[in-house]
């Protein structure tokens, strides 16, 4: 079966098992801010047609190199890592610029400490060599080994030598024959046959003839002439090229998984990569055979074992079994390295699984700027889900410099190939005017795309512009439309905007009680707008009560009116006539006996027995 032939059908596997990848990535579509008041329509005016990276990249490969370093340059000073990379390879070349490799350092070394694998590797060389920095073999060993251990082919070949020889680490055969042998996996034909040569030769390590062996045929697939004429020596058989099998693709086209199973099964076992991957897939999906990961996993091991088999479906496919722990234990170092393997067999896919475990540290730290590179990588190539991942670190500034121009570019080639994440996120941009002028009319259109996907978000943000009248013409039938079919599935806003359309009854007759239904289930999801709808219906129906107890008092009052009566006593109707020894109520010791000493009895009664106080008269009358 032709390698085309293999990946094409490896897709029915590799569909599903990168869609799970890609949810790995966290990688929601971009989201408009929520405006009380819509904005007004802007005309509509078609979206970026370039980015300032990708025309530096045309300009490279038409060798154009003055126009490529005038948009490289400014990328590059922002932090981009392929255009620090660019600067450094162009000033290492004297492409454009005159070649000064102390220059070229300095950028290598940008890129290598933002984790740039190209650029450690680089600079790894550039100090084992003396250019451009003083010879150092320490700092040699140091930076290719941090780029091999992230999967750079040439760095895990160099590193190897490194052991070998002793440069800058302790001399170790078997630590060299390790990293020949990666490499090797990863598409390094000559390394392939260095570590094959070691074990069958016991070059300075314990003979390992069938590993050997295998590293043989792994360099000789890759096409290393040596390595076919050690294996005639040998006497062990080539690696044979195998045809199609057409009958075999015919059947699985046409749902006859059995037949499909029995016609891949020869080749199979006889080592056709294409025909051991496919078998893997009808494993895994349980067609013609009974589901079995465990079988799919053998099946695609075998397949993946020599790099260029499968155009790299092969390892995507058996990365993911690792990363996801399917038919065997759960093992990200060993899935990146998969993705990696895939990723040197150009397949976008690879990238794109390896760039989110770059992104996420999972199977290594994490490494922004390396995984925008893996998206970059994959994006060029065309894949959908790569070019919308590639949008939104361009739009967050994650791993790369902020370019909203360039980041709506990017979402309109994925939105284009009908991803819908992307569609939802060039609808944000021109909601919002990010990158391109801003159009709610085009903003709908790029919502609906998505929503007729079965979006929530851009289901319940088409009914929202359908509510306003926004980008398209005034309808609550149409946003009653959008706002149900987003909260049947559980959109809290969505349940929210229902709600306020029961309760006024627009598009819909009211209903209270269906509106409260929708307000709770909004709350219950921590919708602050639900929320605070059930907070004031909960305090109308206190004031509501209130009122009613009110008015209730008021009526009876009505019925039964108030009868007046004057009190028997009060503080000022008598006074004590004791002594002048008696007490007030507050414990004061009245000198005066109990009378109130202006009162004009005590006056008068004072002047009978005192008549020396008889003046006190003049203020009687």
């Amino acid at each position: 079966m032709p390698a085309k032939a293999a990946a094409r059908l490896a897709n029915i596997v590799s569909a599903p098992l990168l869609a799970l990848a890609v949810t790995g990535l966290a990688i929601p579509a971009l989201a408009p801010a929520v405006h009380a008041e819509p904005m007004d329509n802007a005309p509509r005016i078609e979206g970026v047609k370039t980015t300032a990276y990708l025309d530096g990249y045309d300009a490279y490969q038409a060798k154009d190199y003055a126009r490529a370093l005038h948009f490289f340059q400014p990328l590059a000073e922002a932090g981009d890592g392929d255009a620090m990379v660019n600067i450094a390879i162009m000033y290492d070349n004297g492409q454009g610029v005159p070649r000064d490799t102390a220059t070229a350092a300095r950028w290598y070394m940008k890129a290598a400490e933002a984790g740039i694998t190209e650029a450690q590797y680089n600079l790894g060389d550039m100090y084992r060599v003396g250019a451009g920095v003083p010879l150092d073999p320490a700092k040699a060993f140091y930076w290719t080994e941090k780029a091999a251990k992230q999967g750079h082919r040439s760095a895990c070949n160099s590193l190897a030598l490194f052991h070998i020889n002793g440069i800058g680490t302790p001399k170790s055969a078997a630590k060299g024959a390790e990293w020949y042998e990666k490499a090797g996996q990863l598409g390094h034909d000559k390394a392939a046959f260095k570590a094959g040569y070691m074990y069958v030769a016991a070059e300075g390590i314990p003979q390992d003839f069938k590993r050997g062996v295998l590293n043989l045929q792994v360099a000789a697939m890759l096409g290393n002439e040596d390595a076919k004429r050690g294996l005639n020596v040998l006497k062990q058989p080539p690696v044979r090229r195998f045809v199609p099998v057409a009958d075999a693709i015919k059947a699985y086209g046409a749902g006859d998984y059995a037949r499909a199973r029995s016609l891949f099964m020869p080749n199979a076992e006889q080592g056709d990569p294409s025909s051991q991957n496919s078998l893997g897939a009808l494993y895994y999906e349980g067609n013609g055979v009974k589901q079995d990961y465990a079988q799919a996993f053998l099946w695609f091991e075998k397949a993946a074992f020599f790099v260029n088999g499968t155009e790299g479906v092969a390892q995507l496919n058996l990365g993911t079994m690792y990363e996801k722990g399917l038919g065997t234990a759960k093992d990200e170092p060993q899935a990146l390295l998969q993705y990696l393997r895939g990723v040197e067999a150009g397949n976008p896919e690879a990238a794109l699984a390896a760039g989110g475990m770059f992104l996420e540290g999972r199977g290594i730290p994490a490494n922004p700027r390396q995984a925008v590179r893996m998206f970059r990588k994959a994006a060029i190539g065309g894949n959908a889900s790569a070019q919308s991942a590639l949008g939104y670190a361009l739009a967050k500034g994650e791993g790369v410099p902020r370019d909203m121009r360039a980041a709506a570019y990017w979402f309109r080639q994925a939105a284009d190939q009908g991803h819908k994440f992307a569609q939802s996120s060039l609808a944000a941009l021109y909601e919002e005017g990010w990158g391109v002028p801003q159009s709610l009319a085009e903003a709908a259109k790029w919502y609906r795309k998505s929503a007729e996907q079965g979006r929530a978000y851009d289901q319940w943000r088409l009914g929202y512009l359908y509510y306003w009248g926004k980008g398209v013409e005034k309808s609550y039938d149409q946003a009653f439309n959008w706002y149900s079919k987003a909260a049947e599935q559980g959109d809290a806003q969505a349940q929210y905007e229902l709600g306020i359309m029961y309760d006024e009854g627009y598009g819909v007759a009211q209903d209270q009680d269906k509106a409260m239904d929708f307000y709770r289930k909004s709350a219950a999801q921590g919708n602050p707008w639900g929320q605070h709808a059930l907070r004031y219906y909960a305090a109308e129906k206190e004031r509501q009560a209130a009122r009613a107890r009110f008015e209730a008092l008021q009526r009876w009052r009505a019925a039964n009116p108030p009868v007046y009566s004057t009190p028997r006593y009060n503080s000022y109707s008598s006074y004590s006539s004791s002594s002048s020894s008696s007490s007030s109520s507050s414990g004061y010791k009245d000198p005066f006996g109990g009378l109130n000493p202006w009162d004009s009895q005590y006056q008068t009664r004072r002047c009978i027995s005192s008549p020396t106080s008889c003046y006190q008269n003049s203020y009687k009358y």
